[in-house]
């Protein structure tokens, strides 16, 4: 599970990777994305967006909200480059070797973001 603030620059019009590995984190419409699954929220501002995955199980979630989730027999791979082809600002990343559950995710990640918003 990644977990960030995060802020695309509304000049960036390209699909990005920000920490690498093999799943696309926005589209090339300027929203937040879980490889193939847009979230249909806007890039260009800030939001606390949370990437969880598993192989076979993809869900995002912006501002506190399950905006979609899917399955996908695709595993992830290393996430190993942050900023990597991405163009913005990150301010804060939490990183998890595994999901947590919806209570633990949004008390420890979306009420001590709040202020971003």
């Amino acid at each position: 599970m990644i977990a960030e603030v995060i802020k695309q620059t509304s000049t960036q019009s390209a699909v990005t990777k920000p920490f690498g590995g093999n799943q696309n984190m926005t589209t090339s419409a300027k929203k937040f994305a879980q490889g193939a699954i847009d979230s249909g929220i806007d890039s260009t501002s800030y939001r606390v967006v949370v990437w969880l995955m598993t192989p076979g199980s993809y869900s995002i979630h912006v501002d506190g909200t399950n905006q979609r989730s899917g399955t996908n027999s695709l595993t992830p791979v290393a996430f190993d480059k942050v900023g990597n082809d991405f163009a913005g600002s990150i301010s804060e990343v939490v990183a998890y070797d595994r999901a947590l559950s919806n209570g633990v995710r949004h008390k420890a990640l979306w009420k001590d973001a709040e202020g971003y918003n």
